[in-house]
């Protein structure tokens, strides 16, 4: 309910926003080939789901001719309002040099709720790759464009004014995950599992996590 409100939840939900990426970039290297020989992914069809968002996600054209991540328009975004980026960015400096997740967690002295939800999604990313893609898709994709849009809708005037990048952040993911990322990772979902009974269940009881 105020600027200073903001710069709170930013600093906090910036690590929301890097953890994002471990999830999808873990799909890309599970449905996808990365490796330095080829081969052709088993589905070509989810393999272009997930290229797709991808690169939206890793290279979108925010503004016409200018491409960067969300991740990278977040961090714009905090500049802009005053957040603090001293905990993310010393961070991502230690992931840089080589230093493991877990590992970079402590030297920053994450909130212990931080280091709880990412502590989660590493937990998640080595999972069977239709467990991933469940918590892609319900715990991320299909939950968004609600959550984004009783924020943008709460936003005080002065938040709006001082914040421009933040409120096109919100917008740019409320368009995109329900227009598009949410039905290609319940697309991808639907192919990973098929009729296969058990596949629905692991993917129920991960979700509920």
């Amino acid at each position: 309910d105020s600027l200073e409100g903001l710069q709170q939840v930013m600093s906090v939900h910036v690590f929301a926003v890097w953890d994002f990426m471990l999830i999808l970039k873990a799909l890309q290297r599970k449905l996808t080939c990365v490796e330095r020989t080829w081969i052709p992914a088993e589905s070509s069809v989810v393999c272009r789901f997930i290229n797709e968002i991808v690169l939206a996600e890793e290279s979108d054209e925010v503004v016409a001719g200018e491409y960067m991540s969300h991740f990278e328009l977040y961090l714009q975004a905090m500049r802009e309002v005053g957040a603090d980026r001293t905990m993310i960015e010393s961070f991502v400096g230690q992931l840089r040099q080589g230093v493991s997740v877990v590992e970079a967690m402590n030297k920053v002295e994450l909130s212990e709720a931080v280091q709880s939800f990412i502590a989660f999604t590493l937990e998640v990313i080595d999972m069977p790759v239709h467990q991933v893609a469940a918590v892609f898709l319900f715990g991320r994709e299909s939950i968004i464009p609600e959550m984004f849009s009783v924020f943008l809708e709460k936003l005080t005037r002065e938040q709006q004014e001082k914040a421009p990048l933040f409120r096109l952040y919100l917008e740019r993911h409320i368009q995109l995950d329900s227009e598009d990322h949410g039905p290609m990772g319940r697309r991808t979902l639907e192919l990973l599992c098929g009729s296969n009974a058990s596949k629905w269940q692991d993917v129920l009881n991960v979700a509920k996590i």
